[in-house]
């Protein structure tokens, strides 16, 4: 039966291209903040790729800003100078860090992986197919019952136009033929709703035209 082969699962495609493009922005931004780490000269990049967040730069930086202030050649304004300087370095630094350790772990589905020959980390699987399997959803189980519904409607309104058009009844809009109750439904008959059968061809074609609009 044709109902036996309704949808379990659908991808909502409108989201499956919004996820497509939203995983691709993080890519993006992910590979350029790792770039900007790789490519300072003030920072060094842990030996792999897991060991880079937030703590592994304050502990990078903690000897620089350590030795800041145990330099005791240097007077107030100058420490407090270079500390700043340093901290701004350390706190850029981490943000990069940060895009790069949250981005990755929020897109785990791209299962990401370091590619030596670029120095850089890459998804090893296929947007598409990511975007696809995050936009795919179960199907209501009412929906089918629904459908079923909505199948039985559409059927008998086919049914229902074609008895009018075989037996020259005028189409009416639907809204009227369902909120008419039965007297009303006789009175409309009565002043009527049938098709004249004299009616000359070009009165028949302008209603012809009309009914088309009337669903």
């Amino acid at each position: 039966m044709e109902d036996d082969r309704f949808p379990k699962r659908i991808i909502l495609e409108d989201e499956a291209d919004n996820i497509r493009h939203d995983l691709r922005v993080k890519v993006q931004r992910i590979q350029s903040a790792y770039m900007e780490l790789r490519d300072d000269p003030d920072f060094s990049l842990p030996s792999t790729l897991e060991q880079l967040n937030a703590d592994y730069c304050h502990a990078f930086y903690k000897p620089f800003l350590d030795s800041i202030t145990k330099d005791f050649t240097l007077d107030d304004e100058q420490r407090r100078k270079l500390k700043n300087r340093w901290g701004r370095i350390q706190a850029k630094a981490t943000s990069k860090a940060n895009v790069v350790c949250d981005g990755i772990k929020a897109t785990k589905l791209l299962e990401w992986h370091f590619d030596d020959a670029i120095r850089l980390p890459i998804p090893t699987a296929r947007i598409d197919d990511v975007a696809e399997q995050m936009a795919s959803h179960d199907v209501p189980s009412m929906a089918r019952e629904h459908w079923l519904l909505v199948k039985v409607i559409s059927s008998a309104i086919t049914e229902l136009r074609e008895w009018e058009r075989k037996h020259g009844i005028l189409k009416q809009p639907l809204r009227n033929l369902t909120q008419w109750n039965e007297r009303e439904f006789v009175t409309q008959w009565v002043r009527g709703m049938t098709i004249n059968p004299d009616e000359d061809e070009r009165t028949r074609t302008v209603r012809t035209s009309q009914e088309k609009h009337i669903f």
